[in-house]
């Protein structure tokens, strides 16, 4: 009798060729067990089978398996010696355990979808299977084992010889699968007819959001889509936090039906929401995103994304924890503009976390489109293919909701690298999952489109407690600049343009004019990421993101932060406070700086201007709110959340005379004045234009003896004859004034 091995562990690798007449081959897989053998918890698993057909014994910490078609990921074998003509068998489950000499891989299989691919220690794949049918509690296997001719469906034999299996011949036919009713908004209940074109095969839906499955509903007529908003909730109460649910929100059916034949997907899967009643199209005024897919991608333990699990699922990054997902987007007139395959992941740091949590949305050719083709962004209406998007929710969750957008909104003027973005209402498996952010996501892909360029080799840097990482490319090029930065000599002549060949400082200027005066209190140690194309010409430029953390306190001294010397900040040194405290010790910088920074505070930040997208956002967002309150019960009620958005309206008020105040407190007083001693006529330097002034003259009295206006003037020449003796000039603009003293001799 021979013992059966089932083994589990992991490796990251990559791929370069295949090699075949290896002694160690891929014998027998089941793609859909159904009644098979079991596993430790009494569940049929998915399998996979090797053979050693040498003559040798073979070691499998040499091999590594994987289902990935993009090797990207794999699975490596532990040390396990495996005698000639010996059989390993391997659960493909997802269970990532061990019980006695049970062992699961942490991959699942799926029918028609996906080989199964054997690579050895030289990471050449040595055995595959193609993609075709296997029906249900069939193999595909080698009638004889080990034998490298074409593989035929078994009955299974699993950790046996498949030498005595018997061979079957099915006749699958694929076929096309015909609704007269997509997915969409209707205003009463409808029926949804299904056909196919070969009468053979069969058609098969659900109405649970789970794909079809043969062994459960057959289709004999037309199914009927009715309003569930009264219905209990299948979804939205499965707990992934702590926290209530309200019970009757707005719910669609979903349908997904598929042609079978010899028990195998053989059309295209409709998987759709339906909308019925409920005004849809008057009741969301933004866009409405439907994502469908098996509960088991979101819930399961093992392998649901949106849980903690067994494995802090919600907390793992890259492809293995992408799930496949039927996406429908309305836009805000209730026209569908986007259906398509798409793959998703959870986004983000601190969302993982909270029961609303951010996706990431990929458009691969494996799922059908290759982009997302619409021009989603009124902010960026020349960007129509989009590779992928982020369905972000709001980190200040239990608080205004609207403030990285309304800050997005407001930068994007700027020479800053933003996300454009639109607000969104998201049904997950159709039920309403309250209100996110559908907005670009800034990689390769986001530099590639607003810049015009090809998909460039990018460096991305971004920042950890342990310092500066690479989160996409290398680190090289900004710890050689941020070493050259460190010796530079700041009073050089050509210092200057020396650094702003390797940074941006038009970019960088505006990128902390921003961070500080919208007083963001989750900078500069947390979301500071740079990025610059692999190339000699490219310059290091700031990502504009997450300001979830703004405009909460009008009095904020961010700026301080960055003007008591370099020398105290060595800590943060290539990332934080650093950079910007040495390039304003240079007098060509600070001056640049400083009159920028003034330049956005009238213009920019203008309180007329921040007011009016505030009520902006506030009038797209309160027919929304209370459904998205009563969903996830936060903020309180609506009267809590109409009070944190006044208190933005109080940051709008109070925030430039504040901010101006310590630009002069921090920066220096901007009013120069010259010659001074003088013997009549003098000029005075502002240190910025496009301004009012009001200039008024006094003697060492009080006694006002000269007043003019001026408009947009860098530099004032005042003719004025004075008398000997000493004067106070003082500069008003917007609120605040610059005084010097002038001596007339």
């Amino acid at each position: 009798m021979l013992k059966i091995n089932i083994i589990l562990a992991f490796v990251l690798c990559f791929v370069f060729g295949t090699l075949f007449g290896q002694p160690l081959v891929i014998n027998e897989v089941v793609f859909a067990n159904k009644s098979g053998i079991q596993d430790f918890q009494g569940d049929t698993p998915d399998w996979i089978e090797l053979y050693n057909a040498g003559s040798e014994r073979i070691n499998l910490a040499n091999y590594c398996i994987t289902d990935d078609s993009d090797l990207e990921d794999y699975w490596q074998f532990p040390s396990f010696e495996m005698a000639p003509g010996s059989f390993v068998l391997v659960f493909a489950s997802a269970k990532n355990t061990i019980v006695g000499n049970e062992w699961h891989t942490n991959f699942k299989l799926r029918t028609l979808e996906e080989s199964v691919y054997l690579l050895n220690t030289d990471l050449k794949i040595i055995d595959s299977t193609i993609i075709q049918c296997v029906p249900p509690d069939k193999s595909l296997g080698f009638a004889v084992d080990g034998d490298h001719t074409q593989r035929e469906i078994l009955s299974p034999t699993p950790g046996y010889s498949n030498n005595t299996a018997e061979v079957y011949e099915i006749n699958f036919q694929p076929d096309t699968l015909i609704t007269d009713k997509m997915g969409g908004l209707y205003e009463n209940s409808v029926f949804v007819k299904l056909s196919n074109l070969h009468p053979g095969n069969q058609i098969y839906y659900s109405l649970n959001a789970d794909g079809p499955d043969p062994n459960e509903m057959v289709y004999n007529g037309p199914i009927q889509m009715n309003d569930l908003t009264l219905e209990d909730l299948r979804f939205a109460d499965i707990p992934s936090t702590d926290y209530e649910v309200g019970e009757h929100i707005t719910k669609a059916p979903i349908l997904r039906a598929q042609v079978y034949s010899e028990g195998c997907p053989a059309s295209n899967e409709l998987s759709q929401a339906y909308f019925i009643g409920n005004n849809m199209a008057e009741k969301y005024n933004v866009y409405v995103v439907s994502m469908i897919t098996d509960k088991d991608n979101l819930f399961d333990p093992d392998e649901g994304i949106y849980v903690s699990g067994n494995h802090q699922n919600n907390l793992q990054r890259g492809k293995r924890w992408e799930r496949p997902v039927s996406l429908e987007i309305y836009d805000k007139q209730g026209n569908k503009i986007i259906n398509q395959k798409a793959g998703i992941r959870i986004h983000g740091r601190g969302s993982r976390m909270r029961p609303q949590k951010s996706f990431r949305l990929y458009a691969r050719d494996e799922y059908g489109e290759a982009f997302f083709n619409y021009a989603f962004f009124s902010q960026k209406p020349q960007l129509t293919m989009f590779k992928r998007l982020l369905l972000r929710s709001a980190k200040d969750w239990g608080e205004t909701i609207i403030k990285d957008d309304l800050t997005q909104e407001l930068v994007r003027t700027m020479n800053v690298d933003y996300t454009a973005s639109e607000t969104a209402v998201l049904f997950l498996n159709g039920e309403f999952w309250g209100i996110y952010s559908l907005r670009e996501r800034q990689d390769e892909f986001y530099v590639a489109d607003n810049y015009g360029v090809n998909t460039p080799v990018l460096n991305v840097i971004g920042h950890t407690t342990e310092g500066v990482v690479a989160d996409e490319g290398t680190v090289d090029n900004y710890e050689s600049t941020m070493a050259w930065l460190n010796s530079a000599d700041v009073h050089s002549e050509t210092f200057y343009n020396e650094i702003n060949d390797k940074v941006d400082l038009d970019a960088l200027i505006d990128y902390y004019v921003a961070e500080i005066y919208l007083a963001n209190t989750d900078f500069p140690e947390n979301n500071l990421r740079l990025w610059r194309m692999e190339n000699d010409t490219s310059r290091w430029r700031y990502f504009f993101y997450d300001c979830d953390a703004c405009m909460v306190r009008a009095r904020e001294n961010h700026l301080a932060d960055y003007t008591n010397g370099a020398n105290q900040f060595q800590d943060f040194n290539n990332y934080s406070t650093y950079v910007l405290s040495k390039l304003l010790q240079n007098n060509q910088f600070n001056e640049k700086f400083r009159s920028r920074f003034l330049y956005h505070i009238n213009q920019t930040f203008n309180p007329d201007r921040v007011l009016t997208e505030i009520k902006s956002f506030e009038q797209r967002f309160s027919p929304i709110m209370p459904e998205h309150i009563y969903r996830w019960h936060t903020p309180s009620d609506y009267n809590k959340w109409q009070m944190n958005v006044d208190g933005l309206r109080d940051f709008a008020v109070l925030r430039p005379n504040e901010m101006k105040t310590q630009i002069l407190e921090q920066l220096g007083n901007p009013l120069e004045i010259y010659p001074n001693p003088t013997e009549g006529q003098f000029n005075i330097n502002v240190g910025w234009g496009n301004e009012q002034y009001k200039l008024n003259i006094y003697n060492v009295l009080g006694k006002l003896i000269y007043q003019k206006s001026f408009v947009g003037l860098k530099q004032i020449q005042i003719n004025e004859i004075l008398k000997a003796g000493t004067y106070i000039i003082r500069l008003e603009s917007d609120g605040i004034a610059f005084t010097g003293k002038l001596i007339v001799q």
